[in-house]
C-alpha cells in the first residue's frame, strides 16, 4: 500500500531515448531519486532498446535505475516509428500519471514524449531548449518542443532568449545550464601514461557519402599528427 507520505510527492517522469541525453540528465536524475518530495518515474525508448546500438537499456539496469516502462521504437520511417512511440509514451503516461514529463535535447524521442504529454494534458519541462544547430533538423524538432513544453531550463542567457522569442511567457524561462557539466568535477585527472584522445565526429548532413568522406579525412589527419592509439565514440542512429 501507498504511505501518505508518498502520495504528496510530485511524480517527475523523465524520458529517455539515448546514453547521450541519459548522460548529460543522470546529475540531474540521481537528485530527483535523493529529493523527499520527488519521485522519479523512468521511462526508457528509442535507441536503448536497440541492439544493433549497445542495447543500452541493460547498462541503465545494471547501474542499478529503476525503469517504470519501456516503449519500443519501430517503424518502416522516421515518422512511422515516432507515431507509434508517441501512443506506447501516451499509454505509459496514463498508467503512471506523472505530475511533471521531463525532457531533455533535440530529437526524436523526447518530441515523441512532449507531443503525447501535452496533448494529454500533462506538464512538459523541456531542458536545453533555445541552441542552436545550424540547418539542422535538430532546430526544428527542438523548437517544436519548447512550443508543446511549460517549463523552460535553458543552458544560456542567449538560449533562454531565443525561447522568449518564440512566444513563451517570461516566468516559464529559467537559464539553469547545463547539467552534462556537473560530471566534470566528478573526474579524476588522468596520469600522462593513461591519457588517450577521445574521437567524436558529428554528422552536419543527411549524405551518407559526405559523411563517409568526412569521416575518412578524419581519420587520415589522425595518422598524419601520429596518433596511434584513439577511444572513438560509439555513433547513434542519425544517418
Amino acid at each position: 500500500m501507498t504511505s501518505p507520505e508518498r502520495d504528496c510527492r510530485r511524480r517527475i517522469c523523465y524520458v529517455t531515448g539515448t546514453r547521450a541525453d541519459f548522460g548529460l540528465m543522470e546529475s540531474t536524475l540521481r537528485a530527483i531519486v535523493g529529493h523527499v518530495a520527488l519521485d522519479l518515474q523512468l521511462v526508457v525508448t528509442g535507441m536503448h532498446l536497440s541492439r544493433a546500438h549497445g542495447r543500452t537499456i541493460e547498462r541503465l539496469r545494471r547501474d542499478g535505475w529503476t525503469i517504470e516502462a519501456t516503449v519500443p521504437w519501430r517503424g518502416n520511417t522516421s515518422a512511422g516509428a515516432t507515431a507509434n512511440a508517441m501512443a506506447g509514451l501516451a499509454k505509459a503516461f496514463g498508467r503512471l500519471q506523472p505530475d511533471i514529463v521531463l525532457v531533455c535535447g533535440d530529437r526524436v524521442e523526447p518530441f515523441a514524449a512532449a507531443s503525447a504529454a501535452h496533448l494529454d494534458g500533462f506538464i512538459v519541462a523541456h531542458v536545453h531548449g533555445g541552441d542552436r544547430a545550424m540547418g539542422q533538423a535538430d532546430d526544428t524538432l527542438r523548437h517544436g518542443i519548447t512550443k508543446l513544453s511549460h517549463i523552460h531550463f535553458a543552458a544560456t542567457h542567449a538560449s533562454g532568449a531565443r525561447v522568449y522569442a518564440l512566444g513563451e511567457d517570461r516566468f516559464r524561462i529559467h537559464a539553469v545550464g547545463t547539467p552534462g557539466l556537473d560530471d566534470i568535477a566528478l573526474l579524476r585527472p588522468a596520469t600522462v601514461t593513461e591519457r588517450t584522445p577521445v574521437v567524436i565526429l558529428h554528422p552536419e548532413s543527411p549524405d551518407e557519402s559526405a559523411e563517409a568522406e568526412r569521416a575518412m579525412l578524419l581519420v587520415k589527419a589522425m595518422e598524419s599528427a601520429g596518433v596511434d592509439r584513439a577511444t572513438v565514440v560509439y555513433p547513434n542512429n542519425d544517418p
